[in-house]
């Protein structure tokens, strides 16, 4: 990340390796969560199962009980038969001491039914009673186990949802940072593609520069070389020795250049007369009389030739000048003086007309 600064950078790795080792936690957490949440659906089975079982118990206890209630009628029936048997025998012994009297076997069999049944009654009591024990104690375990587990699945879910509001506020700030920091690596960027644009057109202008000033070099050095002759400050004797280059062909072209510049300032001179004598009849056409500006307009008019014969004279001056030499150089070529200021009058004389426009 170009352009961002150390500190963010190194403080964005550490909110990155936090939230890496939060998201680990979060998933040991939910493992756990699960775990306990498994165990307790097990746990869930199990007192199922244990309900069931209570249920099968409870069934064999309403037997057992319906068996007792059995038994307790038939010892009932019994001790009143045996009441109303003794009954009958007082009685009948009151009545008769010589009848007959209820044989020994017989009251002994009686007691010994009644004593078995009065041990089986109380054989199923106790019973009953260690049943109903037995199934309060498993009814009071699963109770307290199942409390137990559903405060520590109430714990799991309080951290659980500690953790994922941690979380969240951790990954709100991560991702208000990473905004920030995009923000800024945005900007950054848009600022580096400004300078490499600007730095682009340096450079391009640089290279401009530099195959100008290079141009302008070649240009001066090859004057240097072909029209200025070597000058010994300290042996004045030696610059008599400096001979002028010739190049015939160059002087040939020269010499045709400046015939065809001359033979186009011919022609200027005559369509310029032309002109201003065409102008000058026009405006004496114009009206009969002539106003006095117009009179002076007309005779500047006229004025025309004596500025287009001397502009003329001059640059054949210049060119015959350059006929009678042999060698045309910037030291050698004539005085272009006549020339240069008999354009300098027409031009003059030109400043002159334009107010009559």
């Amino acid at each position: 990340m170009e352009g961002v600064p150390v500190d963010l950078q190194t403080k964005y790795q550490k909110l990155a390796a936090e939230y890496s080792k939060i998201r680990a936690q979060v998933g040991v957490l939910k493992k756990a969560v699960i775990e306990e949440q498994t165990r307790n659906s097990e746990l869930k089975d199990v007192l199922k199962e244990r309900d069931q079982s209570l249920r099968k118990a409870d069934q064999e206890m309403d037997s057992l009980t319906f068996r007792n209630q059995q038994l307790t009628k038939r010892v009932t029936v019994l001790q009143d038969e045996l009441d109303s048997f003794q009954i009958k025998f007082k009685k009948g012994k009151g009545k008769s001491s010589g009848g007959p009297q209820p044989s020994d076997y017989t009251n002994n069999v009686i007691d010994e039914e009644f004593q078995k049944k009065i041990t089986e009654n109380a054989e199923l009591l106790s019973m009953m009673h260690e049943k109903d024990l037995s199934y309060q104690l498993q009814v009071s375990e699963m109770t307290e186990r199942l409390e137990k587990l559903q405060h520590e699945v109430q714990k799991f879910k309080k951290c659980n949802n500690d953790a994922e509001e941690n979380y969240r506020a951790v990954i709100v700030n991560l991702q208000s940072e990473k905004e920030k920091l995009e923000t800024r690596l945005s900007a950054k960027e848009k600022e580096l593609q400004k300078s490499s644009s600007q730095l682009f057109d340096l450079e391009r202008k640089l290279k401009e520069t530099e195959e100008g000033l290079r141009s302008n070099l070649d240009a001066a050095n090859n004057i240097i070389i072909n029209h200025l002759p070597f000058a010994d400050k300290r042996l004045q004797e030696l610059n008599e020795l400096n001979v002028p280059q010739l190049d015939r062909r160059r002087q040939a072209w020269c010499l045709h250049l400046v015939a065809q510049v001359g033979s186009h300032v011919g022609d200027l001179a005559t369509g310029l007369s032309d002109f201003h004598t065409y102008t000058e009849q026009r405006v004496a056409a114009s009206s009969g009389s002539l106003s006095p500006l117009n009179a002076k307009f007309s005779a500047h008019l006229k004025d025309n030739a004596r500025y287009l014969r001397a502009l003329e004279q001059g640059y054949r001056e210049f060119q015959n000048g350059l006929e009678n030499d042999i060698i045309v150089a910037l030291e050698t070529i004539p005085s272009i003086q006549k020339f240069s200021s008999a354009l300098s009058s027409y031009v003059t004389y030109l400043q002159k007309l334009l107010p009559y426009h």
